[in-house]
């Protein structure tokens, strides 16, 4: 063994549209990366077994923790009235529950390595620090469209989440140059409503530096794929079909993708009120919900909730994971395996991380 590199082994090794059994795997151990990925390894490398897979750790690229003090609310009413900010059920009911928000929070169980989440009326605090070894990236939702606090907001976390892009159209250029200067972070929710997208916001949308799109539910496939090839674009599948029964056309991404291309595509959760925060849960639904599409968009879905979620939300890096399941090991198409069977697979951290240039 090479002094500073150390070798683990598995069943597999799935990152990306990079798939290889019993791989052994170098890693620099003063860095805390792998090195490299081949198939044999020395004498005494520590071998998970057959029925484990090592791949880069679960994101959520959209959530929204705090709701899930209201859980199951609601449920059979329009999404504006349901969601639309500041007047819809969910902003009435966490006010009224503003006392017991902080303790559903930390009963949260999440399975990603890490989490994008907005904090309604700027409860940051809850959201703090890691969360059950969940990382976590806070944007603050201003209490009021107003500019001013849209403003103040932005320039005190540097990081802010719109409820939608017209909530800053009336100053768009000055919002921009402030992300700009500030190097801030920005998500959106984007043609989620038809009212949305018969407006174009989504042309307003790409005027915003780094500005994460979440949804583009009702764009077409063409436009859909052009987008998240330019610009950061999370989907939300189960949250789109229980709350607008609609679904994001994936058929134009998939073929980019079956050709090797690599789009600035995550996958978030949405509302912890009314689906979990769940990646492992939302792979499975999704797949079931997209497979129309082509059931190789299992991949895809695979690729946008490891790699393309941690690009869309501007890291480098990410933790590997070790996923364990007793079928693993007789897996004909072992990325549909994962898809699968994630949320029934123990997961746990390995202690080093992927290089996502490797991989994206």
């Amino acid at each position: 063994m090479t002094e500073g590199y150390g070798y683990i082994k598995a069943g597999w090794f799935v990152a990306g549209d990079l798939v290889v059994e019993r791989p052994c795997i170098e890693l620099d151990l003063e860095r805390g990366l792998a090195a490299g990925i081949g198939r044999q390894c020395p004498p005494g490398a520590a071998d998970l077994g057959r029925h484990t897979v090592i791949m880069p750790g679960l994101c959520n690229a959209h959530s929204h923790l705090l709701d899930m003090v209201l859980p199951e609310c609601g449920e059979g009413l329009a999404l504006e009235e349901l969601v639309a900010h500041p007047h819809g059920l969910k902003y009435r009911l966490m006010l009224e529950r503003m006392g017991h928000i902080a303790d559903a929070v930390k009963a949260l169980r999440l399975d990603s390595v890490l989490a994008a989440t907005y904090a309604e009326y700027q409860l940051v605090e809850p959201l703090r620090g890691l969360h059950g070894g969940t990382r976590i990236l806070v944007y603050p939702q201003p209490r009021t469209k107003e500019r001013e606090e849209i403003i103040s907001v932005l320039e005190e976390y540097r990081a802010v989440g719109l409820d939608t892009v017209f909530d800053v159209t009336g100053f768009l250029e000055e919002f921009s140059r402030r992300v700009t200067s500030l190097r801030a972070r920005v998500q959106v929710h984007v043609s989620e409503t038809p009212d949305l997208y018969h407006a174009r916001d989504y042309e307003y949308a790409y005027e915003i530096p780094g500005a994460v799109l979440i949804h583009c539910t009702l764009l077409d496939a063409e436009t859909l794929a052009e987008t998240a090839m330019q610009k950061p674009v999370v989907i939300c599948p189960t949250s789109n079909a229980t709350l607008t029964g609609r679904l994001p056309d994936l058929s134009r991404l998939l073929q980019a993708w079956r050709s090797g291309e690599k789009p600035l595509l995550g996958i978030g959760t949405d509302n912890a009120a009314w689906n979990e925060p769940l990646v492992s849960l939302e792979l499975r639904s999704s797949y079931l919900l997209l497979r129309g599409v082509g059931r190789d968009v299992a991949g895809l879905l695979l690729y946008a909730a490891t790699i393309g979620g941690h690009l869309a939300l501007g890291e480098k890096y990410v933790e590997a994971v070790a996923a364990s399941h007793p079928a693993y090991p007789h897996s004909c198409n072992i990325v549909s395996s994962l898809v699968k069977r994630l949320a029934s697979s123990t997961l746990r951290s390995l202690g080093f991380r992927l290089s996502l240039e490797e991989y994206s």
